[in-house]
């Protein structure tokens, strides 16, 4: 088996479950494979979703989303988006 296979196969249940998702979320756009990427590469699907002021299975950063959804940058507003993009993955 390949390499990728080896590392798909040592994935726990809910890392694949969250790789099939962004995966099946993804194809919506044309970006099926894309987004199944990112969440593997970013997050190990899943299993880290906390970075240097980036959060959730793709890792956004926490200013350039605010930024994007015109929120005021301040402590508050990063802790509370930083919890939604970790616990709620549509909201990346």
């Amino acid at each position: 088996a390949s390499n990728m296979q080896q590392d798909w196969n040592n994935l726990s249940y809910n890392q694949r479950s969250t790789i099939a998702h962004s995966y099946s979320v993804g194809t919506r756009y044309d970006l099926g494979l894309t987004m199944a990427a990112i969440a593997w590469q970013e997050s190990d699907g899943g299993r880290y979703q906390i970075g240097n002021n980036d959060y959730g299975i793709y890792q956004i950063n926490i200013r350039y989303y605010l930024k994007h959804f015109g929120i005021k940058d301040h402590y508050y507003n990063r802790s509370k988006y930083a919890t939604l993009l970790i616990t709620d993955p549509e909201s990346s």
